[in-house]
């Protein structure tokens, strides 16, 4: 789905992939009512006239899990969906085999003989739950990760997380804000991570 002005892009999840936590698709009404609410394209229209390129475009990229196939890090704003596993102790024998799967090494042992979860080194994949025989692995807490900034170009960057929120709606606020920085720039030629960057926007 794309205009002269915005580029929005989801992976194939609900179609065909086995890694899929999430259908993406189920974002574009959220992400377009975004746009509509900030009246985005007209307004940018405005801004930059005759001068558009594919650099000027805000590129926008939803992915069902953090595998991101449709590329969200290196896109103006992305979302992808992820999980972060909940372990049942009465159901662990202790067998150890989610922690050699992990290709995180976010599982480990504790001192007492707990399967603990890292949520720093978690990328919350869900892979793990896939791995216990004994279904002692369930999905704890579900979310949406929002992350902006990203471009490619002589000066390439990832895109940074912002937010992770549980409600696809949820979406919307935060798109918005963006959009309107990137509407709200003294230089319409500069792409969201360079704003980002030169005025260290936050959350």
């Amino acid at each position: 789905m794309q205009n002269e002005l915005v580029k929005i892009e989801c992976c194939r999840a609900k179609d065909s992939c086995p890694r899929a936590l999430g259908d993406p698709g189920e974002l574009v009404k959220y992400v377009t009512e975004a746009l509509k609410n900030t009246n985005y394209s007209l307004r940018r229209q405005k801004v930059l006239q005759d001068s558009l390129k594919h650099s000027k475009v805000f590129k926008i990229s939803l992915a069902g899990c953090p595998n991101c196939c449709s590329q969200p890090q290196i896109k103006d704003f992305g979302a992808y969906k992820a999980i972060y596993p909940e372990v049942f102790e009465e159901k662990c024998t202790l067998c150890e085999n989610c922690i050699r799967q992990c290709r995180e090494g976010a599982l480990f042992l504790d001192g007492s003989n707990k399967v603990l979860v890292d949520l720093e080194k978690c990328i919350g994949c869900g892979d793990c739950l896939k791995f216990c025989a004994q279904e002692a692995i369930s999905t704890g807490q579900e979310f949406w990760r929002l992350i902006v900034g990203g471009k490619l170009g002589r000066h390439p960057q990832l895109a940074v997380k912002i937010a992770d929120v549980a409600c696809k709606e949820d979406i919307r606020p935060y798109l918005e804000k963006y959009l309107e920085i990137q509407l709200d720039s003294k230089d319409p030629h500069l792409r969201l991570g360079d704003l980002i960057n030169k005025e260290s926007i936050k959350e």
